[in-house]
């Protein structure tokens, strides 16, 4: 291989990550919610993750309006449910915690929610009445006990040998398989680098396997407790894991086809021609590097 494909599978790889990193967190990233109703305002944080066990998050609210400081009742309204037994019409009793002015602050307040386990998920909203029991307003708007809420989950912390373990090996795949994509364009080109391309193939289904399966599957249980794996049918679906799955197939594939290169120098016991194991090479590229950014 030439230098320069070297250096620019370095950059695609690091392009993928960072690609993934993005798509992967706008799920989780906090955004700031207000809600109106005038001449009344609720600013909120939303952080859609909580992440520790056995500790309590903090729920924060700014009240604006004319009513003075001690005449405003906040509440944190918030159930452990998920949205599709909201919609299915299950009977619902959100449990109400009592929000109190921050320490120095006139108009923030704040509550502590009780911990829950890894991978429980609960549903709220917030509510601002006044001393006879007026509902002034809610945040999200038009927030209820079956309407509008917002989304919280909660979530274990993974060792750290276990994150750098499998951050290497997710990093050894993307790369491996890039190497093996610049080769297969060599191949059809001309090229007389069908072993090399098997050894890049057969490393790359490893590193698949290990980084995107295995490792993955003992992160996400550290995280959000078992199954840990959502690729269908062996999981509960999850879209990107069902695509790494199928990644991993086409890849096991190509390393059966290419087993003479793969295993042992002998390339006469390929399953195709150098040019065809090229084109199916780029092919599983595209379908693992789209796997790799799709969530």
């Amino acid at each position: 291989m030439k230098t320069w494909q070297v250096i620019l599978s370095l950059i695609i790889t690091a392009l993928l990550l960072l690609i993934a990193d993005i798509a992967s967190s706008r799920h989780s990233t906090p955004r700031t919610i207000t809600a109106f109703n005038d001449p009344y305002k609720l600013t909120h944080t939303a952080r859609y993750l909580h992440k520790g066990d056995e500790t309590s998050p903090l729920f924060e609210v700014r009240f604006d309006g004319p009513k003075a400081p001690g005449n405003v009742d906040l509440t944190l309204m918030y159930v452990p449910i998920t949205e599709e037994e909201i919609i299915e019409g299950k009977r619902i009793n959100f449990i109400q915690l009592r929000m109190a002015l921050a320490e120095n602050s006139l108009d923030v307040y704040e509550v502590f929610m009780p911990p829950y386990p890894r991978g429980n998920s609960v549903l709220y909203y917030i509510k601002a009445e006044d001393r006879d029991g007026n509902l002034l307003v809610t945040l999200p708007e038009q927030a209820s006990d079956s309407t509008n809420t917002l989304p919280f989950r909660f979530e274990g912390i993974a060792p750290a040998w276990l994150i750098v373990l499998k951050a290497s090996l997710a990093i050894g795949a993307i790369l491996t398989a890039t190497l093996a994509f610049f080769t297969a364009f060599n191949i059809i080109r001309g090229w007389d680098a069908i072993n090399l391309l098997g050894k890049q193939i057969l490393w790359t289904t490893i590193f698949i396997a290990c980084g995107e399966i295995f490792f993955t599957t003992l992160y996400d249980r550290s995280i959000n407790g078992p199954p840990g794996w959502g690729g269908w049918p062996f999981g509960t679906f999850n879209l990107h894991d069902t695509m790494i799955e199928i990644a991993f197939i086409v890849w096991i594939c190509l390393t059966v086809i290419l087993s003479g290169s793969a295993f042992a120098r002998r390339d006469a016991a390929n399953l195709v021609m150098p040019d065809t194991a090229g084109k199916l090479t780029i092919g599983a590229y595209l379908i693992f590097a789209a796997a790799v950014v799709i969530y």
